[in-house]
């Protein structure tokens, strides 16, 4: 068949795919028309998809949806959660915007009364909206965020320092 290393090395990357494809489209059938069966085959298919995090994105993500369709919204938080930690630490081979990720783990959390959690979320929300380059109005409305969430956290002085940066922001526009 193959002598070449490239083509071997090819021929590998394209199995992987189809075998990714596979399991991947299996899972979000089985995840649409029995969600709780799904939520024991991922669980299973999690540790051996690690090595691969377009694999182990595609999984978590499938685990948010069963997790969203059983009305167990603290899982799905937690789920989508893991989506943005994955999405950072491989964005280039992901190419996923973690801030979406991010905002909707954030909202759910502070749905739950968790504004501790959805106060760390924001703050990661606003390093990504910062580093991206996302425009004043974002910042700022990022920045009310936080304000918002620190407040309810018990935070005073973050909520006031946040609060002070965002209404310098919305003065610049």
């Amino acid at each position: 068949f193959f002598s070449d290393p490239g083509q071997i090395a090819q021929a590998q990357a394209t199995a992987d795919d189809v075998v990714t494809a596979l399991v991947s489209g299996s899972l979000d059938r089985l995840t649409r028309s029995d969600p709780e069966a799904a939520l024991v085959d991922i669980a299973a298919a999690i540790p051996v998809a690690s090595a691969d995090p377009r694999l182990l994105f595609d999984l978590v993500g499938l685990r948010a949806e069963a997790q969203a369709a059983l009305g167990d919204r603290a899982a799905q938080a937690i789920s989508l959660r893991d989506l943005a930690a994955l999405a950072l630490r491989h964005r280039e081979l992901l190419d996923v915007d973690p801030i979406s990720l991010l905002q909707e783990a954030a909202e759910i959390f502070e749905e739950l009364g968790e504004a501790e959690t959805a106060l760390g979320l924001s703050e990661a929300i606003l390093e990504e909206t910062r580093a991206a380059g996302l425009g004043e109005d974002r910042l700022a409305a990022a920045l009310e965020r936080v304000a918002r969430l620190a407040e309810a956290a018990g935070n005073a002085d973050r909520a006031s320092q946040a609060a002070e940066q965002a209404a310098a922001l919305r003065a610049l526009a």
